[in-house]
């Protein structure tokens, strides 16, 4: 008589190396989405800043003998403004980087998830190839033959799905970093902006 494989003392144990591997990395994404925030909030808050401040001297300025400098402020102003604009851009740029590792790391729990069915399926195998070695019975060695072939076909299907996913994680990789890239070029170009505009603000002052 053939005996079935008892599957639920397994399951427990996937289950909780499942939820382990998935917390893991929503622990990391979440920390590198905190630090993205945090720099583009400061970006925007430091040129949003600078015009505000630009704006309440130059107010300052308006009915002072030092009123016909006030023009000379239209460089710094026009810096912050595209940096402010820059920083938009960038968060946009930043949205389809995440977005793309946040892909690559579902594929990753995914291959993770068929990684254990193929541990699972192996544990099968093992199971079944131990009862054909014992049985005596022709017919019942031809069923247990069917089943372990069955089996053994499952188990190519399993490492067909890995590879295609490892193939689209790669690929999601890819175009993460290569948004990171482009993220990292903006971030340090919106920076220069900043420095350049508080750079021409500190001329005009030296003049008044």
């Amino acid at each position: 008589m053939i005996k079935l494989f008892g599957i639920n003392e397994y399951i427990p144990i996937y289950q909780w190396r499942a939820d382990v591997d998935a917390a893991k990395f929503h622990k990391s994404i979440d920390f590198l989405k905190d630090i993205t925030i945090k720099l583009l909030t400061g970006l925007l808050l430091l040129n949003g800043g600078a015009i505000v401040a630009s704006l309440t001297f130059i107010g300052t300025l308006i009915n002072s003998p030092n009123s016909i400098y006030i023009n000379k402020f239209t460089e710094p102003l026009l810096y912050f403004a595209i940096g402010s604009a820059v920083a938009v851009i960038l968060c946009g740029i930043t949205y389809f980087s995440q977005s793309y590792y946040s892909a690559a790391i579902d594929s990753s729990l995914s291959i993770l998830s068929i990684q254990q069915y193929k541990v699972l399926n192996q544990r099968k195998i093992e199971f079944y190839l131990a009862q054909q070695a014992e049985a005596v019975n022709d017919m019942e060695k031809a069923h247990l033959s069917k089943i372990v072939d069955g089996l053994y076909r499952d188990d190519a299907n399993y490492d067909d799905e890995i590879n295609k996913l490892k193939s689209e994680q790669t690929c999601e990789n890819c175009k993460g970093d290569t948004f990171r890239k482009i993220a990292i070029a903006v971030f340090l170009i919106d920076l220069g902006l900043f420095f350049y505009g508080v750079y021409h603000m500190s001329l005009i002052l030296l003049i008044l």
